[in-house]
């Protein structure tokens, strides 16, 4: 974390530049914490992994649609 944000400095995005990027990290986990809520609710060891486990694989999901997102928009940009 602390690499890519002094490589983002190096290209002038200062540290007060990087809260939408906590702000929407929150609300990524808040969206992967509600999927899985029911599997965490359980008290059972499988359960708990089964849960970890599709968090896991939401987090990742989420990342490649926020790259997509994001290359698609720097690919429309006019430059």
């Amino acid at each position: 974390m602390a690499r890519a944000c002094v490589q983002l400095e190096h290209h002038g995005l200062e540290p007060r530049h990087l809260r939408p990027f906590q702000a929407a990290a929150d609300r990524e986990f808040g969206l992967v914490e509600r999927a899985v809520a029911t599997l965490t609710s359980r008290k059972d060891a499988a359960s708990h992994a089964r849960a970890a486990e599709a968090a896991r694989e939401i987090s990742e999901l989420c990342l490649t649609l926020h790259r997509a997102l994001v290359q698609d928009r720097i690919s429309r940009m006019d430059i």
